[in-house]
């Protein structure tokens, strides 16, 4: 993010137009109420006692049909160099409603939409990554990969086991797909899609989904803070086939993890400088079998309960194998 583009965030959080500065108040004056940007931005994760969706045959034959078509980027002149995130992702999201137009998607079916986005995005992401390496094409790559994960992430907590593995095995079915991009995006969103699950049912806590913003620029994935507020977390979630799993509350004594610590450590310095908060930085690896999502069903793992008695005890000075 650009010091220009930091600046409007902070000034648009303190609830003052850019270039304007603040009126000099009367000693013993209260400050006047301002929005809030982080509630302004991302959306709690709550859930509800109602069972798993699972999506009828024709919406998977739909996407397959789908990712059979060839799909033509956007005109490369249209996403400068510095072109902000948003544009990228308003020029994607465009793109994919196009493609959509001549599928037919039931009134409420927009988790048929997001799997029918997922597919669209995937045939983007592989025409973007042919292109070469320039700043907007990286970019534009970026910004594809948080659309895919955050789509796919809520498709993985809301449909049944059953349709989640038809979703991970489509690639099979259409030679069009790549299969280790496809396989590899699905593996990632398992993990983001577990912390959900696992968290979601805590009630001493809040959840929250990261932005766009905050997955590409800064590495977070899901917000936790607890029930008052007081202390919270930027959580960046990894997943390694035939790895052990970590939850890292502090820099931790492995030299593999240390880029990864250091990504999320930056990023919620900088998320703590636009939106006024004091929260944490923690890394968490989910280990999983080779070729297999992280298993998705309620296990309560010792993760979950040391993750919720950090922020409860206000405690973030270990590394934990899990």
């Amino acid at each position: 993010m650009s010091r220009k583009t930091n600046s409007v965030a902070r000034t648009l959080s303190r609830g003052l137009a850019p270039n304007n500065k603040p009126r000099n108040r009367r000693k013993g004056e209260k400050g006047e109420k301002v929005l809030d940007l982080f509630f302004a931005i991302h959306h709690q994760v709550v859930f509800t006692n109602s069972k798993r969706i699972s999506l009828e045959d024709y919406a998977f034959a739909n996407a397959m049909t789908i990712a059979e078509r060839s799909i033509k980027p956007p005109i490369r002149d249209m996403l400068e160099n510095q072109a902000p995130h948003r544009r990228h992702e308003a020029l994607y999201e465009f793109l994919a409603e196009e493609e959509m137009c001549s599928t037919e998607i039931t009134p409420n079916g927009y988790l048929e939409r997001s799997l029918y986005e997922v597919v669209i995005l995937h045939k983007l992401i592989e025409t973007e990554s042919s292109e070469g390496q320039t700043g907007s094409i990286n970019r534009s790559v970026a910004v594809l990969g948080g659309m895919i994960q955050s789509r796919l992430t809520r498709l993985l907590v809301e449909l049944d086991e059953e349709n989640a593995l038809a979703i991970l095995e489509l690639c099979d079915h259409v030679a069009t797909l790549n299969r280790n991009r496809w396989k590899s995006s699905i593996y990632g969103a398992s993990a983001e899609a577990k912390v959900l699950i696992e968290l979601g049912r805590c009630k001493d806590v809040r959840l929250y989904e990261s932005s766009l913003l905050d997955d590409v620029q800064y590495g977070i994935d899901v917000i936790v803070e607890t029930r008052d507020g007081k202390t919270g977390v930027c959580v960046s979630v990894k997943s390694r086939a035939n790895q052990p799993g970590y939850l890292c509350l502090s820099p931790p004594p492995y030299k593999d993890l240390a880029q990864d610590w250091m990504r999320i450590k930056e990023g919620t310095t900088e998320f703590n400088e636009i939106f006024h908060r004091q929260w944490r930085p923690v890394l968490l690896q989910i280990g999983r079998p080779h070729d297999q999502m992280v298993n998705l069903s309620v296990t309560r793992p010792k993760w979950a309960m040391a993750l919720r008695q950090a922020l409860w005890n206000n405690e973030f000075v270990s590394t934990l194998c899990l």
